[in-house]
């Protein structure tokens, strides 16, 4: 009987926790925002300051870490849910640009993430989280590329590095209008199809002209 108390009461104050992270994504990342922040989340939440404090006794400083720290988490899933239906390394580059619309069009969560966040200083800790999962990812995929002979002749560190900011300006553009996020997303695959090694010219052997 001890142990379901326990495992219930743990349940229960996941949940709470949960309600309260999802609650800070809400208000933060809404333009209309008005009055006392911390009282705008425990209302979203459906608690009371107290028991908000009680969870996150760092304030917003904490609840908006967390909340960032659950934005590029869920950022990073989304890469690798696309990532299981690409085809080639060129797909899986470009998976984390899919991933960085498919956040936006959840709305708060993607404003939250690619903007609001970014008004906070406690957030610079974390900041970084998804963007290194990303550039270790570039990283992997285009030196197995130039492996096989598949990639033109590129730094892949700087360029895993442009790529890594080009995939936060897409998450940037989305968050401002599905419009601009699908453009973005468009030129990125562009891009990425332009690091592919160029075929040889059947009649002279020599690369083909772009």
């Amino acid at each position: 009987m001890a142990r379901e108390t326990t495992s219930l009461r743990e349940r229960q104050r996941a949940r709470t926790q949960n309600d309260i992270l999802e609650a800070v994504i809400e208000v933060i990342a809404s333009s209309a925002s008005d009055g006392p922040v911390i009282e705008q989340i425990a209302g979203e939440a459906g608690v009371s300051r107290a028991t908000l404090y009680a969870h996150f006794p760092g304030g917003m400083d904490e609840l908006v870490t967390k909340a960032y720290e659950r934005a590029a988490l869920r950022f990073i899933e989304r890469v690798h849910e696309r990532q299981a239906e690409a085809g080639s390394w060129r797909e899986r580059i470009v998976a984390h640009g899919r991933a960085m619309v498919d956040i936006a069009e959840k709305g708060p969560l993607g404003r939250f993430y690619n903007i609001s966040a970014a008004h906070y200083t406690s957030v610079a800790a974390v900041s970084g989280i998804g963007s290194r999962a990303s550039h270790d990812d570039f990283v992997v995929e285009l030196a197995a590329a130039a492996d096989r002979g598949e990639l033109a002749d590129v730094d892949i560190e700087e360029t895993a590095h442009l790529l890594t900011g080009a995939v936060r300006i897409i998450g940037v553009r989305a968050a401002e209008s599905p419009k601009l996020g699908l453009a973005s997303l468009h030129a990125f695959e562009r891009l990425i199809e332009g690091l592919r090694e160029a075929a040889p010219n059947p009649g002279t052997g020599s690369p083909e002209a772009r």
